[in-house]
C-alpha cells in the first residue's frame, strides 16, 4: 500500500510538472501567432520565453528522474 501511494505521488508530481510547462508553452505559442504580423520584437521575446519554459521543464524533469533513481 505504501509503495502504491508513493507511485501515485510521483505520478502526480510528474503530471503537474509536465502539464504546467506544456500549458504555459501552448498559451505562449497561441499568443505569439497574433504578435508576429504586428510586433515582431515582442514575438521574439515570447519565443525566447517558450524556449526557456521548455528548457526549464526538461531540467526539472531530469532532476526529478535523477532523484527517483537515487543516482
Amino acid at each position: 500500500m505504501a509503495i502504491r501511494e508513493q507511485k501515485l505521488g510521483v505520478a502526480r508530481e510528474l503530471h503537474d510538472l509536465v502539464g504546467h510547462s506544456l500549458t504555459a508553452i501552448t498559451l505562449q505559442c497561441a499568443g505569439v501567432e497574433r504578435l508576429i504580423p504586428s510586433d515582431l520584437p515582442r514575438a521574439k521575446e515570447v519565443l525566447l520565453t517558450v524556449d526557456r519554459l521548455g528548457t526549464d521543464a526538461n531540467r526539472e524533469l531530469s532532476e526529478l528522474l535523477v532523484a527517483l533513481s537515487g543516482v
